[in-house]
């Protein structure tokens, strides 16, 4: 959000950001997830163009959606059993830490973004494709590509898994599906996607006009290799914290396919949505590296596409629900006693941000600890909210003039609308949006990395640079405003 939210504040007023890092010009993120960003400006409408009381109206919103999509779709998956469905839908709103920087949830504020809000609306197109009719079906097609546009990394995990559960659900017999049928679904999800496509591929180009060794430098400076690297990407997962989510998938699927009952196709379409989910994203390494080498393009997705993995909770979070109903339908336990936990379970999350918690499994941990709010910042007064930080960004916005530069600090984009230069963080827009400007910051950050404290000084000014906000003291500046901790100082 500390680059969507500049977006729609540039584009509400042209005037903002005249040198920034990728502001400057809007060609640079036009790419980027326009539906998320025109929901966004559409109620800052109302808002009068207060982007923090439109991240609480969509966070209301999108919690909601979450809430009820999810469980809806768990009910009618878990054979109507009301506390179980309830239970893992409330489980599955807590934030779990995923590899590549991804999270799974929906909590506080800083969970709202463009695959917060997917995941919530995920379950609709899939709510409509289980009445199983071949018109519920068509719709359910073009619903799951016109929700890709909202998060297009996650709508391709969502796709994904929406054709899987097709073709098993065809296999199985749970409905009957002609292959035309099934050709006109994927035409109407491409045509649900094609907004995004259309726009994605008009605003940025896979032609290589710039020096391809430079942009490879200053590619893998600003994306890790565990997103590049199969065997990287497979470690990656290697954490003893994903055995919560391993454990019940393995066992429900061990125990469908074991047994003769009713609980093996269920099985066999979590193995087939796990093997997907997790391998086939990490084939496009593969693809990419040949069509590159072949065409002599630079296409640069794989390292997006590698974050679809993060949809493989999907299937743990329904192993452990039909490992309810199984204990359930099996008698060896009761639905009661399932609300009883339920009851319980929402009782210490009330009280888990507690610090007696920090080191208990599971309650101490954010998957627990993020589902309800922490009630002691609830009702902290907003005086009390307000940081150094906060005070310092309103002084620049009303002491500074608009086209001020200033030096990293990318949250003064959103809390000071200020232009902001060489960070790291605006840098991410410019890996697809505009290669040549990733070439000149990272030769950029390059050289201010090696210089000494008066070459830096003398190439920040040359470059446009006017203010420097720092958390600490320097002889090397002239002072400016100090407020708490936070020390503005001036380079002009």
């Amino acid at each position: 959000m500390q680059n969507i939210v500049p977006m729609c504040m540039k584009l509400d007023n042209p005037e903002l950001y005249p040198n920034d890092l990728f502001l400057t010009d809007t060609t640079n993120f036009k790419f980027y997830t326009p539906f998320f960003i025109e929901t966004l400006r559409v109620f800052a409408g109302f808002t009068d163009g207060n982007y923090v009381q439109v991240s609480n109206i969509l966070l209301f919103i999108s919690s909601l959606m979450f809430g009820i999509c999810w469980f809806f779709l768990l009910f009618k998956l878990f054979r109507n059993k009301f506390w179980i469905a309830l239970l893992i839908s409330i489980l599955m709103r807590g934030i779990v830490w995923l590899p590549a920087g991804e999270i799974w949830g929906i909590s506080d504020l800083w969970t709202i973004m463009p695959r917060t809000l997917y995941i919530a609306l995920m379950p609709i197109p899939f709510l409509v494709l289980f009445q199983r009719k071949n018109l519920h079906f068509y719709a359910a097609s073009i619903l799951i590509g016109l929700i890709f546009n909202f998060h297009p990394i996650s709508g391709l995990g969502g796709i994904l898994i929406f054709f899987m559960v097709v073709c098993c659900g065809c296999y199985f017999k749970y409905a009957k599906c002609s292959f035309k049928q099934i050709s006109l679904g994927v035409l109407l999800v491409i045509t649900g996607m094609l907004p995004f496509v259309v726009t994605y591929f008009g605003k940025t180009d896979t032609a290589v006009f710039y020096d391809l060794q430079a942009y490879g430098a200053a590619f893998d400076a600003k994306i890790a290799s565990h997103y590049q690297e199969v065997y990287l990407v497979f470690k990656s997962w290697l954490k003893t914290k994903f055995l919560f989510f391993l454990v019940p998938l393995v066992v429900f699927i061990f125990y469908g396919f074991s047994k003769s009952n009713t609980y093996g196709k269920e099985a066999a379409i979590l193995l087939v949505l796990t093997g997907a989910i997790f391998f086939l994203p990490v084939l496009s390494i593969y693809v990419e590296q040949a069509l590159n080498k072949g065409l002599g393009i630079n296409l640069r997705m794989s390292f997006q596409l590698v974050r679809i993995q993060k949809m493989v909770v999907l299937p743990a979070y329904l192993a452990m629900g039909y490992l309810l109903v199984l204990l359930v339908d099996k008698h060896i336990i009761d639905e009661q006693l399932i609300s009883y936990g339920f009851a319980s379970y929402l009782l210490i999350l009330t009280i888990s941000h507690s610090p007696f918690f920090n080191k208990v499994p599971l309650i101490g941990d954010d998957i627990s600890r993020s589902i309800v709010p922490n009630f002691s910042e609830v009702f902290k007064p907003l005086s009390e909210r307000k940081t150094d930080f906060d005070k310092m960004a309103n002084y620049i916005k009303e002491n500074t003039p608009v086209a001020a530069v200033f030096y990293k600090n990318y949250y003064l984009r959103t809390a000071a609308q200020r232009s902001v230069r060489f960070d790291s963080k605006g840098a991410n827009i410019l890996v697809e949006g505009n290669p040549q400007k990733l070439i000149e910051w990272h030769r950029d950050r390059f050289y201010l990395k090696a210089a000494s404290e008066a070459e830096r000084l003398r190439y920040l000014k040359e470059r446009g640079v006017d203010y420097m906000l720092l958390n600490e003291e320097t002889d090397a500046l002239r002072l400016e405003k100090k407020i708490g901790n936070q020390f503005l100082y001036t380079l002009q």
